[in-house]
């Protein structure tokens, strides 16, 4: 039960409570890296890597999506890296 509350809340927080009771196939990509992200976050690691994301998240304009997801999980999340190309670093706000 608590882990099931804990999976709750993170879908909450991140508004993705329609991806709770679907099968992988069934999710849409923002769907599905959110809960791959979640799968993560919830393992505590010390960093989360996320490698080229346009491939995860192709329908989206992912820089600007990244920044308001991991915004919402900063208190859950350790760290989190983003590899990206070089040529996509204009996409991104400076850090």
């Amino acid at each position: 039960d608590a882990a099931a509350d804990q999976a709750w809340s993170l879908l909450l927080r991140t508004g993705q409570t329609g991806a709770a009771f679907k099968r992988d196939p069934d999710l849409s990509h923002e769907e599905r890296f959110v809960t791959k992200l979640l799968r993560a976050a919830i393992g505590q690691p010390p960093v989360i890597l996320v490698d080229r994301p346009g491939m995860l998240l192709p329908d989206l304009h992912y820089p600007p999506y990244l920044e308001a997801l991991l915004g919402k999980l900063a208190d859950t999340l350790n760290d989190c890296w983003i590899l990206d190309y070089t040529w996509n670093a204009p996409l991104y706000p400076n850090r």
